[in-house]
């Protein structure tokens, strides 16, 4: 998640005997009561005991209890992993629940430079690479991501905000020891028509977002010259030593 001051819910129920209001005794005492606990990942060092929702109302035994907790707004968990472990006893037997998840703020940064240096545009049918103009509509893209398994957007068009999105891809999760990014590869079309800017954003799985950068600006042509010649007629015969050729050429 990229939200460093989540909310936690979660609820704790027992149909039959009911759950005790207090503490979690333990196994070896009478298993009642309950526990719950937001625990660094690693050392599972306790960061906070987790309170009830309206906890004055709470009679000695319930059935159902709901647990909703908004970590402090002025003191956010930092990017890391963590562990909710919830305990639970109805006084014959106890249960226990784990579950983990991951904080990631941090966005995968991307100047147009960096990007360039990561990216390359080829013909996907000979793998030429491509200059700023060309003849060819289809694009083999590769390149890198910052994180694993981010998604990769291309987009097309005269803005980054304007731009129209080409295709969508999702980057390798193994790491590229020769780059220290994860690739990515994808084929797009594009129409013919200058001053085509293409913009790429990676979006990591926690959803933080590079925004749209720009790649380059392209021109594509893959209309050749149009000749038209309009003297001498077709089929014309002449014994002039020389003749007016007259005719032309649009592109």
């Amino acid at each position: 998640i990229n939200d460093n001051k989540p909310l936690i819910s979660l609820t704790i129920s027992d149909a039959t005997l009911g759950i005790e209001n207090m503490p979690f005794a333990g196994a070896t005492v009478d298993n009642s009561g309950y526990s719950v606990w937001l625990r660094r990942n690693g050392d599972n060092a306790v960061l906070a005991t987790l309170t009830p929702k309206n906890p004055t109302t709470i009679p000695r035994y319930f059935n159902s209890l709901t647990f909703e907790n908004q970590w402090q707004l002025d003191n956010a968990l930092p990017d890391n992993a963590y562990n909710i472990l919830v305990v639970a006893g109805d006084n014959l037997q106890n249960e226990n629940v784990y579950f983990s998840f991951t904080i990631d703020t941090t966005k995968p940064v991307w100047t147009q430079a960096q990007l360039l240096a990561a990216v390359t545009v080829k013909d996907p049918t000979t793998l030429n690479v491509l200059g700023t103009t060309t003849k060819k509509t289809s694009w083999l893209i590769s390149g890198g991501a910052r994180k694993a398994g981010s998604t990769i957007k291309v987009y097309v068009g005269a803005a980054a905000a304007t731009a129209t999105l080409k295709d969508t891809v999702t980057a390798s999760t193994t790491l590229n020891n020769n780059t220290g990014l994860y690739d990515y590869s994808l084929t797009i079309a594009l129409s013919e028509g200058a001053n085509q800017s293409v913009f790429i954003e990676e979006i990591d799985t926690a959803s933080n977002s590079s925004g749209r950068v720009l790649l380059g600006t392209y021109t594509v042509d893959a209309t050749p010259p149009v000749i038209a010649l309009s003297a001498p007629a077709v089929d014309t015969t002449t014994d002039a030593q020389q003749i007016t050729v007259s005719g032309t050429i649009t592109d």
